[in-house]
């Protein structure tokens, strides 16, 4: 199997959201400085009755995955959270 990088991983997260959701990648959750929080990517979902934030953090290796402690300071910033892996 070869090896999958995160940014064809961005792409096809892009193409699953298509036009039904706005989709950004590298969206941080403020200005710039430290502690501020950074999505691989993110869908906002176009509904004035029901809107929705999916954040996307994206993991390339096991080892990556397991060195990243801070996933759990993204769940006040959406309402899904999901983990991409290849």
């Amino acid at each position: 199997m070869a090896n999958v990088s995160a940014l064809e991983i961005k792409k096809a997260l892009a193409k699953k959201h298509g036009d039904r959701e706005f989709f950004i990648t590298e969206c941080k959750t403020g200005p710039t400085r430290s502690g501020v929080l950074q999505f691989d990517g993110l869908a906002i979902y176009k509904s004035w009755a029901h809107p929705n934030i999916a954040g996307y953090e994206i993991k390339v290796s096991r080892s990556d995955f397991l060195r990243d402690a801070k996933y759990t300071q993204y769940m006040p910033y959406c309402h899904e959270f999901s983990f991409v892996t290849p």
